[in-house]
This record gives C-alpha cells, structure tokens and sequence, in this order.
C-alpha cells in the first residue's frame, strides 16, 4: 500500500457490516485490473519495502509460515502449490499465452494476500487493532471516492476497518499493477517482468539464515556433521512386527454403504473413506503420565498478546487431514494427508534432546488417477524419521522395469543419490487383492515411533480384542485458526513451529544450518533427512525413488 493509502486508513462506522461487505470491490478489482491508467516499468520495483499495515503484521508475529511475500509487490503472496506453476512458464510460447499465465498468477497470488490478511486480523485483539488504526490520520474519508459505498461499509469493529481498508488499498493496487503489466506489448518486456517477479519471492524458512547459524556456531560444525552421517550409515532400515502387550485401537467413524473409491470426486469424501485405524503401544509403568501415549483434539490458552499454549485433550481422540495436490511425473496427483498430536514426546533418559511439549506424525497417501493407493509415507511433524512404505503392486511395476536392484537395496524401486541420505524403505504394504481398503498403522508407545504399515485386512486377534476407540476426522486448517476466548490462533507461530515446543535438540544441532531440528512444525515447512529435502517437495518421489513410467499417470 502507499502512503496516500496509509494516510486514510481508518473509518469509524455507524452501523455494524461484516468484513465481506467490502469484497465485491475486491473481486471486481481481481478480475477486471480496475482502470486506471499507470505505466510499468518492467521490471517493476517499489520504493518502501513494507507499508505500516504489513509492518504491523509483522512486528506482531502473526502471519502464516506457508505464505511467503513478494518483496516489492506488498499486495501478493505466494504459497508452494502456486511456486510449482512457475515452471509452466517456459511452456507458454505466444506474448498472448504469457500475459495471460502472468495475469493469473498475480490474480491467484493477490487472492492469497488477502486470505493471509484476514486470518492476521482475527489472531488479534480488538485493543491491539484499534492501537494501530489509531496511529492513522485522515480515518473519516478512506471511502469518500467510492460512490457506490459509503463510509459504513468499512464496519464498527476494529477488525472489520482494518480488514476492509486494506482490502480497498490492495484492490487498488492491484489494479495499476495489473494494468500496467498488461501495457507490456513485447515477449522481452513480460520475460524480464516474470523474472524480477519470481526472483523477488522471499525465501522460505526452510533454508533462510542457515549459513548464518553454520558461521555463528564454526568450530562445531565438523562435529555435527560426522554425527548426522553415522545416524545415517547407522540408521534402521529394516522391517518390523508390532509385538505390543498392551495397545489401543483407534479407528475413525464408520461411514455408510462402501463406494467405489474411483467414483468419489470430493476430498473429504476420499479423506474419509481412506482414514487410517491407527493402534497405539502402552505400557504398564511408563514412568510418565499415561496419557502421553494417547492422541486428541489440540487446543489453546492463555492470550494472544501474550503466551499461547498448546494442550491435547486425549479424552477426545482427533485426526487432522487436507488433501494436497502435487504435479508427479507429469499428472496432478491427490495427496491424502493425515496428522494427529501427543501432548508431548516424554523424557527417557537422563538427558533426552527429542522431549517436549506436544509430538505429532503424518501419514501421506498418493493415490493413482483412479485413486487407489499406490504410496504410503510417514514423517515426524518435526520431519524427522521419513519412512515409504510403498504399495505390492508399484513394486512390482518397478520390478518390470528396473528388472536389476541398486546395490545394498531390497526393492527395485529404490534409489540412490550421492551425497544424500537414501530413502528409507522398510517394507511393502500388500493390499492382499483388495487396493481400496484401509491400512493400520502401529506406534510404539513413548517414542511414538512407527513400527509398521499393514493392510487392515492383516489386523490381529489382539488388535481386535484391545480397547477400540473411536477419532473424529477434523480438517487440518482446524489447527491454524484455534479458538482463543473471544480471537482465534494458530497452533503455529509465523515460523510454522508449534508455539511453546522448543527442545533440547533444536540447540545441539543449529551448528549444522538446521532450522529448529526436532520442532514440531507446521505443514508445508518440513524438511526431511536433516534438511536435506523438502517433505512437500513435488520431485520428491521423482528423486528418491525409481518410479515406474506413468505409475501415478495411468488409471
């Protein structure tokens, strides 16, 4: 935003109006480009880096990990699925095809500020807001040269102004960028446009400040590395058997008549039909709280002006899940994505680097066109301990194809990258002829280690005679919008850690350049293999492991 629009951003309304009463001239702005008259320059650069809204945002730490800024273009964010399309840049040959993908994107990534905008404003209190507006001079006339509004459609809570101001400015803003690049009437102009666009996105968490924190703690680095390369050379490849005494079931609500999964289109829909029966390991002398090996619902308290904890009500047995969509080998391919949170990783020994508050796992399904399960993986929500458990029957396809193993490996499927840490593949999951059931999965108790993947048709006597507990499935987006009083919170701070769980482990290992190692994190911001790869990486599979042609293209 610019200082005219800094300088008429607060409104005192009469009448109370919802934020959305402002989001016509939004939209309008987003697909029309308004029209105003503005040349660009390309490529286009700005002179104040951030304006006070975005500045306040900022110092107030609330805004979301997966959404990164575009320096220069205040009124943009972008998020992975969006930066993936980058590539399909190169593929638009025509000056035509190229405005017309440049448009999109700007559109795709002003709808994405916006989101980020409202989601801030609800993460603060009505005082700190009304703070801020009061900072703003000239707050009586931000709507008088919209005729069709008047002043009462900026709201009556400070919430309401803040968010429908920025909007007005931002869909003006928008507007001159828009039309401005349309202006570009040659391929070198859009070229050189795209280029300082995509170059200007901010760099991700995930790697920003690591050669810092490498130069800050020197003299240990050395050390550091040897010791994540022997946890590699060293590290459990292979498979196991759950040999649990005593154990929980947990399986999600049953649903109705079974349907061909080939003919279910929503992503709730498949979410629900694939949810996972999860069976948890207990002991009878933990020398913890028993509740510490059992799963639930998150939840928050203290203020969001202060300090916010995360708690787990195990007494209501919860899973969180989305469905991400990733371009492999060529075809969009649903992800299925499941986590669920401990209210903590207890202390096992003496000195334990991995105990905190709150632990989590996740479980990703990638499914074939016709969506059957063809991959299963396994993280730590702190991206450590990534495990692939593939299906019988991509074995298999790999086997035709790769008829000769790599060196050192059990399957065909498996691949190896120098200098890197290789997949962990423990074991196949065989569907046993039915590739639409369920699987199990199987955690040991303190660690909350995986132990193993199994089709639910493999469930034992035991598992069916344990305590079987019923989990609601809930949306992930549950956890980044928590209740808090009369506000809202997320379970993530605007690094995407899990607020209030820090761990021994994230100090002993910041020689190495390692973000928070062993911090439970928010989706989208997991690394994996001690940082070696991103776990929402869209190569990911392509690199790690031998696919098949077409595996995920083919129905």
């Amino acid at each position: 935003m610019n200082a005219y629009a800094v300088s008429h951003m607060m409104v005192v309304g009469k009448r109370s109006r919802a934020i959305v009463s402002f989001l016509p001239l939004m939209v309008a702005a987003l697909l029309l480009g308004g029209c105003a008259s503005f040349h660009l320059p390309a490529p286009h650069s700005r002179l104040e880096p951030l304006d006070p809204q975005d500045k306040f945002l900022l110092e107030k730490k609330v805004n979301d990990a997966r959404y990164l800024s575009v320096d220069g273009f205040e009124h943009l964010k972008v998020n992975r699925a969006l930066l993936e399309q980058v590539e399909l840049y190169d593929e638009q040959t025509t000056l035509e095809a190229k405005k017309s993908f440049v448009a999109g994107f700007l559109r795709e990534a002003a709808a994405l500020n916006d989101r980020v905008i409202v989601n801030a404003a609800a993460r603060l209190t009505d005082e700190e807001l009304a703070a801020f507006l009061a900072t703003v001079p000239n707050e009586a006339n931000i709507f008088d040269d919209e005729p069709d509004f008047d002043v009462d459609v900026a709201g009556d809570t400070p919430q309401q102004r803040f968010v429908n101001g920025y909007r007005k400015h931002a869909a003006e803003e928008f507007a001159r960028e828009l039309n401005g690049f349309l202006s570009l009437q040659t391929r070198e102009k859009v070229d050189a446009y795209w280029q300082k666009l995509v170059a200007s996105v901010e760099t991700s968490i995930m790697s920003k400040g690591r050669a810092m924190r490498m130069v800050a703690t020197g003299p240990l680095v050395p050390f550091v590395y040897a010791w994540i390369w022997y946890h590699a050379e060293t590290d459990d490849r292979s498979a196991h058997a759950p040999d649990f005494l005593l154990r929980t079931v947990y399986s999600p609500e049953p649903l109705p008549a079974a349907a061909d999964p080939a003919q279910l289109g929503g992503d709730w829909a498949l979410l629900e039909y694939y949810a996972p029966v999860l069976v948890q390991e207990h002991r009878e002398n933990p020398g913890y709280a028993p509740s510490i090996d059992r799963f639930g619902e998150v939840w928050l308290d203290g203020s969001p002006s202060s300090t916010v904890t995360p708690h787990v009500n195990t007494d209501k047995p919860a899973v969180y899940a989305y469905v991400d969509r990733k371009r492999i080998q060529g075809a969009v391919t649903r992800q299925l994505v499941y986590t669920f949170w401990y209210p903590e990783h207890p202390k096992l020994h003496t000195f334990d680097p991995e105990a905190g508050r709150m632990e989590g796992w996740t479980l990703r399904i990638t499914l074939t066109q016709d969506n059957r399960p063809l991959l299963f993986e396994s993280v730590s929500n702190c991206g450590c301990y990534y495990k692939v458990f593939p299906a019988a029957r991509l074995e298999e396809l790999s086997c035709a194809e790769y008829p000769e193993k790599l060196a050192e490996k059990t399957f065909h499927l498996e691949n190896s990258l120098p200098g890197k840490i290789d997949a962990v593949v423990p074991e196949l999951v065989d569907m046993a002829g039915d590739p639409t059931q369920k699987v199990v999965l199987y955690y040991s108790a303190g660690k909350h280690q995986l132990v193993t993947v199994r089709p639910a048709a493999a469930l034992s006597d035991a598992d069916r005679r344990a305590e079987n507990r019923t989990y609601r499935l809930l949306p992930y987006e549950v956890l980044e919008n928590l209740p808090l009083g009369a506000y809202h919170h997320s379970l993530f701070d605007e690094k995407g850690l899990v607020v209030e769980a820090h761990r021994p482990e994230c100090l002993l290992l910041t020689p190495s350049g390692l973000f928070h190692a062993g911090h439970p994190r928010q989706r989208n911001t997991q690394m994996i293999y001690f940082d070696q790869a991103e776990f929402d990486d869209n190569q990911l599979l392509e690199n790690y492991l031998r696919l098949p042609s077409q595996a995920f293209s083919q129905r």
